[in-house]
């Protein structure tokens, strides 16, 4: 995660896991597929996922993913450039 993000702080509170969980999210990974990829269920994705949404201070999967590649929920290159 970059260190000038606008959001660096709120990304630097998601734990190891949850990190692992919004990389593929960000990819446009589904529920299932991010299960599948990290060995674990649907509803222990979602309890992931929201925990993220709650960090990140996002209401969805698109905001979330916004964070990740921009630094931002609304997405934009605040910095420059996406990762």
């Amino acid at each position: 995660m970059p260190a000038d993000s606008v959001d660096g702080h709120r990304l630097a509170a998601l734990t190891a896991r949850e990190r692992e969980a919004l990389a593929l999210l960000a990819t446009g990974a589904t529920n299932s597929e991010i299960g599948s990829a990290l060995g674990i269920t649907e509803p222990t994705v979602k309890r992931h996922l929201a925990n993220i949404y709650q960090k990140l201070e996002c209401t969805n999967r698109v905001q979330a993913s916004n964070v990740y590649h921009w630094g931002h929920p609304r997405g934009g290159a605040l910095s420059g450039t996406p990762r």
